[in-house]
């Protein structure tokens, strides 16, 4: 199909650009005025030299941070939609009565594991995704200065293990945070390890790009030590298929479709079906619900999608860590930060980030995935002056357009 190419516009917050920033003044780009050939949800774009030089300088002389949003996996994996709000309503309703609550929650986790969870072990990374590795780690590999590490961090409140095999596929060198072989433990001091290759006649050593991989709300492949309180690396397709396999008579419930279409609908317009299908349930159901609920907590190390999240990674030192690890990030001198496919939904992500702006040195740029978008993201980060917006005109700005300006700035 051939496609007009979009054109693409970079604003910054306001007019002012605070001293110390890397980028000293707004600046557009408009690619010329031609037709390409691209994917229904391809985004062909060519920067014009002024805009590389610009986003080149600061690709090169910053501490690269990415955030990544479900945006990442689009196409390959259902968005979290309504489900945040139908498990923050369970949270609400264990004051009143935990017992329906509980019940209600095992419902909710029985669909997302079903519909979110399980089919991760049925995809694979796109080539968009392997290109994203590849320019990436072209940059911080070609980068002039000698001042900062070759290393970038990659944030993700994504649980699929995409991004590490997309990495993987693509020869770069990652740190997922696991240290050891045989029983690999998750350990945080990892991630501020450098790695260097040395010459065979030991004559030098050089630097080897890395990208720290931070699951900021755990993964798929995070699993529950038996012998310890450590976080444990396992197979993701083995314990998926495993905890599918034990829970196979629940997730057969004759519920389950009624629940699939209530998560899509509001709380407001649907929470009466909910509390019908929780009061419907057999006493043998309601059993095997609390018993599979306690089952998936067991098996997979995740924040659940609420606003809690806080109070859950307070108690989990390892999700405190993360969060405050992604923090201390964007408080260095000369950092940057780029948000794709993510909403800034996360209240507690959203809250460190805005507080992270105070830093004169850190520059956040927002990739807006539709042109309509940049009025929401301008009204959140409306009182910082450090905050630019990759907004397409026309069109949506999919992973091939972020690749394309990647590709361009290396």
């Amino acid at each position: 199909m051939r496609f007009l190419v979009p054109k693409v516009i970079i604003r910054s917050g306001n007019n002012q650009i605070p001293k110390g920033c890397l980028m000293r003044k707004s600046f557009s780009f408009t690619p010329a005025s031609q037709v390409i050939t691209c994917a229904d949800n391809g985004v062909g774009l060519e920067l014009d030299d002024l805009s590389k030089e610009t986003l080149r300088n600061a690709f090169s002389n910053s501490h690269i941070n990415i955030l990544l949003g479900a945006g990442f996996c689009a196409g390959l994996l259902p968005t979290l939609g309504n489900r945040e709000q139908w498990l923050e309503w369970c949270h609400k309703h264990k004051w009143q009565d935990p017992v329906f609550a509980e019940f209600a929650e095992a419902l909710l986790q029985l669909e997302y594991f079903k519909n979110v969870l399980l089919p991760m072990r049925d995809i694979a990374p796109t080539t968009e995704m392997l290109d994203f590795c590849d320019h990436l780690k072209r940059i911080i590999e070609t980068r002039g200065t000698t001042t900062i590490p070759r290393r970038a961090c990659l944030f993700t409140t994504n649980y699929d293990p995409m991004i590490e095999l997309a990495l993987e596929r693509s020869g770069c060198a990652y740190n997922d945070g696991f240290e050891g072989r045989v029983n690999p433990v998750f350990a945080i001091r990892s991630f501020s390890r450098t790695q260097y290759q040395q010459s065979l006649s030991m004559e030098y050593s050089a630097q080897v790009p890395t990208l720290n991989v931070i699951k900021l709300h755990g993964s798929v492949t995070w699993g529950k030590s038996h012998a310890s309180d450590n976080i444990c690396f396992h197979n993701y397709i083995e314990a998926l298929d495993s905890f599918a396999g034990k829970a196979s008579g629940t997730m057969a419930l004759a519920e389950l479709p009624q629940i699939e279409q209530i998560v899509k609908s509001q709380v407001k317009e649907a929470e009466g079906n909910l509390v019908r299908v929780v009061e419907g349930l057999s006493g043998k159901d309601a059993s095997n619900l609390v018993d599979y609920l306690a089952d998936y907590h067991r098996a997979f190390y995740l924040i659940n999608p609420t606003k809690r999240k806080f109070e859950e990674t307070v108690l989990g030192l390892t999700y405190y860590e993360l969060l405050r690890l992604y923090a201390n990030e964007l408080d260095r001198n000369n950092a940057l930060l780029i948000s794709f496919g993510f909403s800034f939904e996360d209240e507690h992500i959203l809250d460190i980030t805005r507080r992270a702006l105070e830093n004169p040195q850190l520059i956040l740029l927002v990739c807006c995935h539709k042109e309509v978008d940049l009025e929401k993201y301008q009204e959140k980060f409306q009182h910082a002056s450090n905050v630019w917006y990759v907004v397409p005109s026309g069109g949506e700005f999919a992973l091939e357009g972020f690749c394309k300006i990647l590709n361009g700035v290396r």
